[in-house]
């Protein structure tokens, strides 16, 4: 979704405010119709709050989303890659763990 991805790259840009309002509008947005929680994940971690990222991730994890097939390769996780709550998720959605963490 890009409104997350733009959210991210604000909060990450260290426009906090903008990211937060992005946030609080797709929020909004999700008690309307379906927005996947991995989309809220990376806009947490662009906020520096990535015990809610990995929150929002296993919330995805309990919901089967397919988005979570990316999780080793997308470079929006990268400020995740280093945690064992990540690499735990990784294992038990049957990713490579070899790319988690960057050399």
């Amino acid at each position: 979704m890009l409104t997350a991805a733009l959210a991210q790259t604000l909060a990450t840009a260290g426009k906090k405010r903008e990211a937060i309002q992005l946030l609080d509008n797709l929020t909004k947005l999700a008690a309307q119709k379906y927005v996947a929680p991995c989309f809220f994940a990376g806009i947490h971690i662009g906020l520096g709050e990535n015990d809610r990222a990995i929150e929002c991730l296993e919330k995805s994890f309990e919901e089967n989303s397919h988005w979570l097939i990316y999780l080793h390769i997308d470079p929006s996780m990268d400020a995740l890659r280093s945690d064992p709550r990540f690499q735990d998720l990784l294992r038990r959605i049957g990713l490579p763990l070899k790319h988690a963490i960057p050399a």
